[in-house]
């Protein structure tokens, strides 16, 4: 409504941004936890396929649309289009009826957080892999959507860049709906890797073409390894505590990623952005396969 009627205001763009993450923060972590009481448990893997396919299908068609809605109606019709989005996915979303056995408990949130902490603990495999994963994103983040501009030099190099990765993550979550891993886990922690291709291939100035295929071959990488994380999350973890170690798990995860973005501009003005992007690279690599150090890790099997 402020960009429709041309009331653009920064500070309350900026609450209400906040504001929408706050919100994000609460969501995610509940449709992690939702999936399990929709579908059997041995379909869990093909069920968080399909809702990855069909994610990084609107990563690819999504910014597409919005070109063409901002050259033919305008950009604040545009996002109002986005926003009804919203309401729609809000509407489809309260149409689902779920029926759980969990019994409710109301010993007060500082309690629960407690509860959820020490489960958090209590399973090694899970935070070995957060621990991983807040190292890959300090690495990666930073350097991809600061440098990454910057280092490609041409805008419509570094949008062929996304939109390959997009491509890569769409087509390994359709093959994830078809393959049978016994050792999910693992196979997606060692996959996850291949996301220090790209930076490689940033730092050292490689060819377009060479770069294109760093960012399909990461986002398999970065397909296996989600669709990995969420399943076995999914099957091995207590549903009454699922989505609390969610939560717990997204908040370490991701507390390293401003701090990437922050630092990755200073150290580039210093040692360079290409040799920036050579060590975020080694860096990442060490962080992907460091969760494979624990045997829970490399022994969780798949249902």
């Amino acid at each position: 409504m402020l960009l429709v009627t041309h009331n653009y205001n920064l500070l309350l763009i900026g609450v209400l941004s906040a504001a929408n993450g706050v919100l994000d923060a609460f969501t995610s972590p509940a449709l992690r936890g939702l999936v399990p009481e929709l579908v059997p448990v041995d379909q869990l893997r093909k069920a968080n396929a399909l809702v990855s396919s069909v994610r990084n299908g609107t990563k690819i068609v999504g910014p597409a649309l919005a070109g063409v809605l901002v050259a033919t109606v305008g950009s604040g019709t545009a996002i109002a289009i986005d926003a009804v989005s919203y309401v729609l996915a809000a509407a489809l979303l309260g149409r689902l009826h779920v029926s759980t056995s969990i019994a409710p408990r109301r010993p007060g949130v500082l309690a629960e957080v407690r509860r959820g902490w020490k489960e958090f603990r209590r399973i090694r495999w899970v935070w070995a892999v957060t621990v991983s994963s807040a190292l890959m994103n300090l690495a990666q983040v930073g350097v991809w959507q600061v440098l990454g501009p910057e280092l490609t030099g041409q805008s419509e190099l570094w949008g062929a860049v996304l939109s390959v990765r997009g491509a890569g993550l769409l087509v390994m979550s359709a093959l994830m709906y078809r393959l049978v891993i016994r050792r999910l886990l693992a196979t997606g922690q060692l996959l996850s890797a291949l996301g220090a291709l790209p930076l490689f291939a940033l730092g050292f100035g490689v060819q377009p073409g060479w770069l294109l295929i760093a960012a399909f071959v990461a986002g398999v990488g970065f397909s296996i390894s989600g669709v990995a994380w969420e399943t076995s999350l999914q099957e091995h973890v207590d549903r009454g505590m699922l989505s609390r170690i969610s939560s717990i798990d997204e908040l370490l995860s991701f507390v390293a990623i401003p701090v990437g973005m922050v630092v990755v501009g200073p150290l580039a003005a210093v040692f360079g952005a290409g040799r920036v992007a050579v060590v975020a690279g080694g860096c990442y690599l060490f962080a992907a396969w460091s969760s494979l150090l624990s045997k829970e890790v490399r022994g969780l099997r798949g249902v």
